[in-house]
């Protein structure tokens, strides 16, 4: 069962609908700049999107990282996932951009992480293995992981 998905932003929706209202309703009174400006601002709100991913069995947002590593570091990497990254786990050196990628996906509520592993190949990057679910009582251990080896807050 696929846990990450996309639902509907509602305020923006809502917002979406009350400016093309206006809008409409001032072109067809008088047509003026401000109608015109609330177009425009319609069209903006669609661009950034209605919909947005989420955890879905609590509907909280998810939030989405993603750090670079040298590929000799990768088995450094896969030794913190297997303890938890907890104590004693290996330090992965984080850089600017690498051979290896890694994704992590953090719901707001810190109810579901998952991680995916990438690695360069000429042109793009292409998933190293299946993605992996951390298990719910080991995401603190995660977060504050990320946060030691990178500087950036990665869950809520």
């Amino acid at each position: 069962m696929e846990k990450i998905g996309k639902k509907w932003n509602l305020p923006r929706v809502l917002l979406l609908i009350s400016t093309l209202i206006s809008a409409i309703i001032l072109l067809l009174l008088s047509f003026n700049y401000s109608a015109l400006l609330m177009l425009l601002i319609s069209i903006v709100a669609v661009g950034l999107g209605l919909k947005r991913e989420c955890y879905l069995p609590t509907g909280s947002r998810v939030k989405k990282s993603q750090f670079y590593f040298n590929i000799e570091n990768k088995e450094s990497l896969e030794l913190a996932i297997k303890k938890g990254f907890k104590g004693g786990s290996p330090k992965v050196n984080l850089i600017e951009s690498g051979a290896g990628k890694i994704e992590i996906l953090v719901s707001r509520d810190n109810k579901y992480a998952q991680i995916e592993l990438f690695r360069y190949v000429p042109y793009h990057y292409e998933k190293e293995r299946e993605t992996i679910i951390v298990a719910e009582e080991d995401i603190p251990s995660l977060c504050n992981y990320f946060k030691e080896v990178s500087g950036k807050k990665i869950c809520q």
